[in-house]
C-alpha cells in the first residue's frame, strides 16, 4: 500500500533507469554501464511500467488522480492498468 501524505507532497512520479550490468570477470571496476530503458515504479504494488514501449503496449503510467475524490488536491500517481480500480475504491471509502 501506498502512504498518501508523501505522495501528495512530491512534484510527479520518479523516472528510475534500468541499467546493463557487465558480467564479465575482470578487475576493472569502473566499467561503463549501458542505459536498457527508463521505467516508473507503481505507487500501488511497487510493478514496473516501462517507458520505452509504445503507449498502447505499457501495461500503466501515469494517473491524475481529482480533488472530488482524494479530498486534498489532485494527485499525480503511476499505476498499473491492474492497480487503478483498486486505487479508486481505497479513494472512495476513505
Amino acid at each position: 500500500m501506498f502512504n498518501i501524505n508523501e505522495l501528495k507532497w512530491r512534484d510527479k512520479p520518479v523516472k528510475y533507469i534500468k541499467l546493463n550490468e557487465n558480467r564479465n570477470r575482470s578487475t576493472i571496476v569502473n566499467s561503463k554501464k549501458e542505459k536498457m530503458y527508463e521505467y516508473y515504479k507503481c505507487d500501488y504494488c511497487g510493478d514496473e511500467i516501462r517507458l520505452d514501449l509504445k503507449q498502447h503496449e505499457r501495461s500503466g503510467g501515469i494517473v491524475y488522480i481529482p480533488h472530488s475524490l482524494t479530498k486534498c488536491g489532485e494527485i499525480e500517481l503511476a499505476l498499473c492498468n491492474k492497480c487503478i480500480k483498486d486505487v479508486v475504491k481505497y479513494f472512495e471509502k476513505n
